[in-house]
């Protein structure tokens, strides 16, 4: 399981807030409101009040009022803004809690999942129709008794190796006809040679994914060792 500290943050809001971005709009709003303030008050006390004395009075109560005021305005700005990071921030908390349950919760089906692969005596393989790539769990090849370097395989040819030589061609033509035709499902019976010489029957069977060009995306299935049900045929 993921530390909290490994989590991947995925989750972009559209409002995005920065402290660069908010200092500028900070500054604007308080730029306007000063200039705002500087052209329009001057006039409307010295056209108001002509006495210069009580002018002079008026200016200290204008200067204070705008201190006053001033100060105000920059508090519910930083309010809002952090007000606005605070929500932003909740937004995220609760995002990345989501994940982290859907994290766990992948993590125990893949761990459920890799148990029933090494209880099973069947191996689970899959075929990239893409990259061509041939991915198969070891546990058959282990149990005829290859090694564990021996039971790597990483194209469909290394799987056709451990194949009977009579039973080869076959297998090719079906899984040739396969891709070149996709269906849904996959279904074979051939031979395989142990590591110690003797013979295995196996079944495969897998599912295709197919795009909408009717082309193999990806096909995933089983190998399964049926000789015991085979010799009592």
């Amino acid at each position: 399981m993921r530390n909290h500290d490994d989590t991947p943050r995925l989750f972009h809001f559209k409002r995005k807030l920065t402290p660069y971005r908010s200092a500028i709009r900070i500054t604007l709003i308080y730029l306007m409101y000063g200039v705002v303030w500087i052209l329009t008050t001057d006039q409307l006390l010295e056209f108001m009040f002509g006495d210069a004395s009580y002018y002079h009075f008026l200016q200290t109560i204008k200067g204070w009022a705008y201190v006053l005021i001033t100060a105000i305005l920059l508090y519910v700005l930083v309010v809002s803004t952090l007000d606005l990071y605070e929500e932003e921030k909740k937004k995220t908390e609760v995002a990345n809690l989501d994940l982290q349950k859907q994290l766990k919760k992948t993590t125990l089906s893949e761990q459920r999942f890799e148990l029933a692969v090494k209880g099973s005596f069947d191996s689970i393989w899959e075929y990239d129709g893409e990259t061509q790539k041939y991915f198969m769990s070891r546990t058959l090849l282990r149990n005829l008794g290859y090694s564990e370097e021996e039971a790597k395989l990483t194209v469909l040819e290394d799987w056709l190796k451990f194949i009977l030589p009579q039973d080869r061609e076959e297998f090719m033509l079906k899984t040739e006809k396969f891709i070149a035709e996709p269906v849904e499902n996959l279904e074979m019976m051939y031979r395989v040679v142990r590591a110690d010489g003797s013979i295995a029957w196996i079944r495969t069977h897998g599912t295709a994914q197919i795009n909408e060009d009717g082309k193999i995306v990806k096909v995933a299935g089983s190998h399964t060792d049926i000789t015991l049900s085979k010799n009592y045929e």
